[in-house]
Order: structure tokens, then sequence, then C-alpha cells
């Protein structure tokens, strides 16, 4: 089966929030480094490497499972987690928690990306890719 326009237009949007994401990584690294060595970390100087690499690999394999396997489970939880993150940022701008300088912009830039990248699964011609059949709702 070839991928529907909408599951290209996921991949699309969501590895450019994860690249959005490791731009934003890259220019605040020495800001995370000094907040995480205000306190003591389980892996010592390199949590907050792990930690990173974790979080990036977690959303490499959602992309696969999502874009290339079609997978039900995984659209889920990638649904989830940006839903999380919007409710987040939601909370977090007008009680004064998240951060307005060009970190906040790019996080709140990915967090657009990556809801609409979430839009695009739940569009009709997505719905076979996987695994629903005519009429039922996925």
């Amino acid at each position: 089966m070839s991928r529907p326009n909408s599951i290209i237009q996921f991949e699309r949007f969501y590895l450019a929030a994860i690249g959005v994401d490791v731009v934003n990584t890259a220019l605040s690294w020495s800001e995370r480094e000094e907040r995480a060595l205000l306190t003591p970390q389980m892996f010592g100087n390199a949590t907050l490497p792990l930690t990173t690499a974790l979080g990036f690999g977690i959303a490499v394999l959602l992309w696969f499972f999502v874009a290339r396997n079609g997978s039900m489970i995984a659209k889920w939880v990638v649904t989830i987690f940006v839903a999380l993150a919007l409710a987040w940022t939601l909370y977090a701008i007008p009680t004064g928690h998240y951060s307005m300088g060009l970190s906040g912009l790019l996080g709140l830039f990915s967090t657009v990306l990556q809801a609409y990248a979430v839009a695009m699964l739940f569009r009709p011609d997505a719905r076979p890719w996987f695994g629903a059949k005519a009429g039922v709702v996925a």
C-alpha cells in the first residue's frame, strides 16, 4: 500500500518538529547543563546527554512506527504526547512558566508543527494506513 498524502504530511511536519527541537537543544545546551548541575543526578554528568538522546530516540521511533509501519498504538502515543505538550504550553504561557526567549519561541514553533502533524493522522485518507475498514473511525 502506498502511503496516503496525510501520512506524508505527518512525516514532514513531525520530522521538521524534531529538527527544530535538535536546533533548540543545541542552542540552549549550556543553559540546560547549568540547570542540571543544580541538583544531583543519577548518572552524574552523563544524565543530560543520556536523557536528551533517549528523548530524541523515542521521537524517531514513534515517527518510524507511525509513518512507515502504520502502527495504531504509536499513533495514539504520539497523539497523547502532543496533547500533553499543548496542554502544558497553554498552561505555561499565561502563568509565566514558559520561557519567552528564543528557546521558548522555538519550542512553541515545534509544538505547533507537532500539532499539525498529529491532525494529519486523523484525516479520512489516513484511516486505511492504520488498518481501518471503510466506514470505521480510526
